[in-house]
Parts: C-alpha cells; structure tokens; sequence
C-alpha cells in the first residue's frame, strides 16, 4: 500500500497500462500530464485472494516527470474497500490482471454510479480497534459470548478481559480515555441499568459521546453502536439514537450485525 507522506511516485513504465485508446493519444505528449489533475483518481494496492486493501478515492493535487518516475501528490475524499472495485469490475473497466500489477490506468467513462453511492466519504483512518467493547460487569456473561465470537471473527476489538496483562499496573482512567477517545473505530455499548449507575461504564460512555460529538460529520453518527438490556436511557445520548434490543436478540446474532457493520461497504468523462 501507498505510504501516508507524500509525494507519492511510480515507475512512468507502468503509466498507461490498461487505459484507453484516447488517453494513450493525448499523454503521448510530456505536457499533457497537468490534465491528470483534472480527472476523479482512485488509489489502492495490489489486492487478491489472500489481500486486501483500502481504496482511497480523490483526486491528483500536482503531478510530474521526475526522471524516470511519475511524482504526484493526491488529496482523498473518500474511501472502500476491494470488494467493491470487484463488484464494479466491469463498470470500472478493469482488466484481470490490474489488481495485482503496480500501474497508473486512465479509462474512459464517468465513474459508475454504483460505484460512487457505495463510497464512504472522509478520509480512511487506520484505527488499532475495529471494536471497543463498554459494558458493565452484571451484563459480562452476554457481552462475553459476543466478544468470543467476534474475536473468532477476526475483528480487531478492545474487551477488557482479553487485555488484563495489558491494562495491569497503568492508570485505568488514563488508559480508558485514549482507547475510547481514539484507538477505536466504533463504540460497542451495552447499556442497562447496571451499565448507568456504575462508575467506570459511566466514564467510558462520557468519553465515547465527546469522541462522537468531536468527529468528523461522516463518522459521527455511527461511531457508538448502543445495544440495551432495558429501557434505561444514557444522559447525553441523542434520544434518536438506534439500539439494539437485546431481549430479542442472541449474542451470536448482535456478533453478526457488527461484523457486518464492519464489512460494508461504504465525475469527468475520464478517470484514472
């Protein structure tokens, strides 16, 4: 995958592999490289059977000849995963062997619409936790079924439990602050009424609602995803907020919705 510093080069052998017939035309000529900075560009790695990668969407801010390599710089504005460059395989008009060959591609063509409404907009961020899990201690045998199957999942998740050795001897406080204020992607929240009047779940909850108020517009809404034991409300929690209903539903089943949750996937005549 690319590096975060920029800029960014490639090889200028790879420029053109698998564009069209009027963008090999038009970059015959050195001088007509500006006109990249023109066009929607999509960035990501080699990906395949046992990879997969982040799929920036954006465009080329500069773009040059140095030497032997094209140098470019490349402003994100939103992102996806693989998956959706195989679903809109032939819409993007990739060839079979792109996704695992380094190259620069110019096609003809609008960006597919189906393409583009299943973006999620904002930049990608790598975050170490997929999921942290707040919860309270009376809840943990519920909690404890759904962080086993999703840790069986492979999902990247903070679970108390699962970290002892970690947290022993560190401030607990300072330690709770940093992981629900930064190191997770989304906020997996049990709340009853237990999870209410306890010190601790009450602190976690407080600084996952600053986290979420503090966000980005498109990270905002879902970065806590509250499941409830009962009908007890969270001071400071939007009253429009979705839960889940855990009385109707199995640990097993709330697993499935987060991982599903994680996996979704969220204009020129040219791009490239």
């Amino acid at each position: 995958m690319w590096t975060e510093s920029q800029p960014w080069s490639i090889d200028a052998s790879r420029f053109l592999e698998y564009s069209c017939d009027e963008a090999k035309e038009l970059f015959k000529d050195r001088r007509n490289l500006k006109r990249l900075v023109q066009l929607p560009t999509i960035v990501t790695g080699e990906w395949g059977k046992n990879t997969s990668q982040v799929v920036r969407v954006g465009s080329v801010e500069s773009v040059k000849y140095a030497g032997r390599q094209i140098q470019f710089t490349f402003k994100e504005h939103s992102h996806t995963t693989d998956d959706l460059l195989d679903d809109c395989r032939r819409e993007l008009q990739l060839h079979d062997w792109e996704q695992s060959r380094s190259h620069w591609a110019v096609k003809d063509g609008d960006l597919p619409q189906k393409f583009v409404s299943e973006l999620i907009r904002g930049t990608y961020q790598e975050f170490p936790y997929e999921i942290v899990i707040s919860y309270a201690s009376e809840n943990i045998e519920y909690v404890d079924e759904v962080a086993h199957y999703l840790d069986e999942a492979g999902v990247r998740l903070f679970y108390a439990p699962f970290e002892e050795p970690e947290l022993w001897g560190k401030s607990l406080r300072k330690e709770l602050d940093v992981i629900y204020r930064n190191l997770g992607r989304h906020c997996l929240m049990f709340v009853s009424a237990d999870y209410a009047r306890k010190v601790w779940p009450t602190y976690e909850s407080k600084i996952a609602m600053e986290r979420a108020m503090n966000s980005a517009a498109e990270q905002r809404d879902d970065y806590i995803l509250a499941c409830r034991f009962d009908q007890t409300e969270i001071p400071g929690m939007a009253s429009d907020v979705v839960y889940q209903d855990l009385t109707n539903k199995t640990p097993k089943q709330i697993a499935d919705l987060v991982i599903s949750k994680l996996r979704s996937r969220r204009h020129s005549t040219r791009w490239s």
